[in-house]
């Protein structure tokens, strides 16, 4: 039943706990251990552990709210680990090179800071570093404690995303052909996907309006520059936004190769503006491009 009505979720699952302190009253005793109180079900907090290990570290006190190996981790393991990085055209490759570091690297220390467990989102020199990533290539201020989020993998940070940012039976829009992922990503979160077709573009066809800056819905007769073979319908794309939540957003596209152009995203930008839809930006092979300047969305 939660799964089919996930908006009722945090209701199911509180009433146990509730039922259970009620009757604990009802029977003359103390509420049952562990019962939360009336709109508690509905806070989502970081964990007392991992608090207690950041503020530790913060105040660079002992901390006792966490256990922590105090040895590092099998000398054998940590020799694999670099040998498949090194040599990995197979298991036996990164075998042999284990062996090879085995014979020429010293034995590992008897304390160990790095081998622990991380920061829910992400370790902070890790997030420093993509501040500082972001910073160089498009000017942005983040602020790498409260705007950087590390996942594992494109897969889990769409799906925090989606859930982060919608509610089931919202519409998330994106440019077909697509990854697998996004489709079955929105069923999972129960979201209505919507697509957009990119469409080869021969030579001889003309070339797409876009809207006016500052107004999506006029047209101009300033056209796209992109010396791509696919293009999308403009207006197709503005039936698409109209209710919408999100846009996925592909650049380079997989598995087009498509890279959009100034003027393509111009015209992106401001029917989302006009709708007022937020972009979910994909853009793994940003820096994969083969005479084509600029950078994403």
């Amino acid at each position: 039943a939660g799964a089919q009505q996930p908006e009722t979720t945090t209701a199911t699952t509180a009433t146990p706990s509730t039922s259970g302190a009620a009757a604990g009253a009802a029977a003359g005793g103390a509420p049952a251990r562990g019962a939360l109180e009336a709109g508690e079900a509905d806070e989502v907090s970081e964990s007392t552990i991992r608090r207690m290990t950041r503020l530790a570290i913060k105040h660079k006190a002992v901390n006792l709210s966490q256990g922590f190996p105090n040895e590092p981790p099998p000398r054998a393991m940590a020799l694999h680990a670099a040998g498949a990085l090194l040599a990995g055209d197979s298991v036996a490759s990164a075998s042999a090179m284990a062996e090879r570091l085995r014979a020429v690297t010293p034995a590992a220390s008897r304390s160990d800071a790095l081998n622990q467990y991380s920061f829910p989102y992400g370790a902070p020199f890790l997030r420093d570093a993509l501040a500082a990533y972001y910073r160089r290539w498009y000017g942005l201020a983040v602020d790498a404690d409260a705007e950087v989020t590390v996942c594992m993998g494109a897969t889990e940070g769409f799906a925090a995303t989606l859930r982060a940012l919608t509610r089931p039976g919202d519409v998330v829009a994106f440019f077909q052909p697509f990854h697998e992922l996004y489709p079955s990503q929105a069923r999972v979160w129960h979201l209505r996907p919507r697509a957009v077709t990119l469409r080869p573009r021969s030579s001889s066809s003309s070339p797409s309006t876009r809207p006016g800056r500052g107004d999506a819905g006029s047209s101009s007769s300033r056209s796209s520059s992109s010396s791509s073979s696919w293009g999308f319908d403009i207006r197709e794309l503005d039936r698409a936004l109209r209710g919408a939540t999100l846009l996925l957003f592909n650049s380079p596209h997989n598995p087009t190769g498509h890279v959009f152009s100034d003027d393509e995203l111009a015209v992106i930008a401001d029917l989302c503006l006009k709708h007022d839809v937020t972009v979910v930006t994909d853009e793994i092979y940003e820096h994969i491009r083969f005479g084509v300047e600029g950078l994403g969305l």
